[in-house]
């Protein structure tokens, strides 16, 4: 009555949802952000050591220090200390900030910035102010439409922050 040629779909969609069961998490996978990250559980303390900034930028230190302090706290990596005695200290070392004006022709006002900037993220160990874990320079590059320039440098610091604290939940 049932013919092998008939249970043969019915045999690949079983192997397909064996398949799908075991590759979509039902094997032990879980999300790296809900795992430790370099700093540990959370409970440690951090502040920033400094901002080493070599661009003609003068306010792009005040804005990364802003940034990071509200993601790590966001994620609640670590206790933010503004001064005094700490776990970790965090240098902050700007490589590149590049920022171009693209503006339309005289009957549009739509100006477009191109943006890319550079930073790594060096991570020393408060009490013996070795290093304890160190990003690497990462970049990031966009085109960014907003008709002010400080609203242009806040997005491609923001995303290359988001960037380098999720490479601190980065255990490889």
């Amino acid at each position: 009555m049932w013919s092998s040629v008939r249970l043969a779909p019915l045999r690949a969609a079983l192997l397909c949802m064996a398949a799908l069961l075991v590759l979509s998490g039902c094997a032990g996978y879980t999300l790296s952000a809900d795992g430790p990250s370099t700093l540990g559980d959370g409970t440690k303390t951090l502040k920033i050591k400094g901002v080493e900034n070599p661009t003609m930028y003068a306010n792009l230190p005040h804005i990364i220090r802003s940034q990071v302090r509200d993601e790590i706290g966001a994620r609640k990596l670590a206790v933010w200390k503004d001064s005094g005695p700490t776990d970790y200290e965090l240098q902050i070392r700007i490589t590149q900030m590049t920022l171009r004006r693209w503006a339309g022709d005289r009957q549009t006002t739509a100006i477009l910035y191109s943006s890319v900037m550079g930073m790594e993220f060096i991570l020393y160990n408060g009490s013996t102010n070795t290093v304890a874990w160190q990003s690497g320079v990462r970049y990031y590059s966009d085109l960014l439409d907003t008709y002010d320039e400080a609203a242009a440098i806040k997005e491609s610091t923001k995303q290359l922050v988001r960037e380098l604290t999720d490479a601190m939940r980065r255990n490889f």
